[in-house]
This record gives C-alpha cells, sequence and structure tokens, in this order.
C-alpha cells in the first residue's frame, strides 16, 4: 500500500470503524456508486451523483441536498485505488481537502475502516 504525503497534525479529522463485513465487501460499500449513494451523506441529505468514474484521475461530481434547503455541489477526482485496502481521493470544490480511507482485515468477516479527512499539507510534501 502507498503511504500518503505528510499532513500538518492541526487539519485532520480521522474517523475509525469496526464492520461486521469482509474486507472486499466494505471496500464495494465505498467504490459501487449503487451502494454510496445510499449513505454518502449525513442525516437527512440526499445525493445526486452525476458522474463516477471509479478508477486512478476519474471524476466523482455529485451534489448534495439538504433537508430544509441548499445543494451543496462536490467536485472530486480520485487519486488512489488498490484494491481491497485503499481508497483516496481529491476534493476540487471547496472546501478543499483529500481523503484517504484504508480497509484492514482483522479477522475473517470483520473489517477495520479508517477515514482520514487531510485539510493541509506539509510544504515539503508533494501534491
Amino acid at each position: 500500500m502507498k503511504v500518503p504525503e505528510s499532513i500538518h497534525p492541526d487539519c485532520e479529522i480521522v474517523t475509525m470503524r469496526t464492520v461486521n463485513a469482509p474486507r472486499a465487501i466494505a471496500y464495494k460499500a465505498w467504490s459501487d456508486p449503487n451502494h454510496l449513494i445510499n449513505w454518502w451523506v449525513p442525516a437527512g441529505f440526499t445525493n445526486t451523483f452525476h458522474e463516477f468514474e471509479f478508477k486512478v484521475g476519474g471524476k466523482w461530481n455529485f451534489t448534495m441536498h439538504g433537508p430544509e434547503k441548499g445543494n451543496y455541489v462536490n467536485s472530486c477526482e480520485f487519486t488512489d485505488l488498490e484494491f481491497p485496502s485503499l481508497i483516496a481521493w481529491k476534493r476540487y470544490s471547496q472546501p478543499l481537502f483529500r481523503v484517504i480511507v484504508t480497509f484492514e482485515e482483522l479477522n475473517p468477516g470483520q473489517t477495520k475502516i479508517i477515514s482520514g479527512k487531510f485539510s493541509k499539507l506539509l510544504k515539503n510534501a508533494t501534491n
């Protein structure tokens, strides 16, 4: 697995979750737009996926629709993909950030998912 570039520690949000699913199925929930569209929103929101090219350099463009008002346009590009261990993308709409998601098999049928959102890279890192 590739090692992500250096991240400024004050500009990161990292979440971890263990799911009762094999790693390949957990990865599919993040990589298949037919699954992702159902859960990739805050509570009360809905999604419209306009483009989803799951490949390095592929585009992911979607709109999150707020429950009371507001449509939030998202423009992203997949930067690193390694089945079934890594998904990473860069967001081009504001606010700018990168997301790196890793999938670690804890045992058959159980996967730890670590998702990191990073808004600032260290100066010596490459984009």
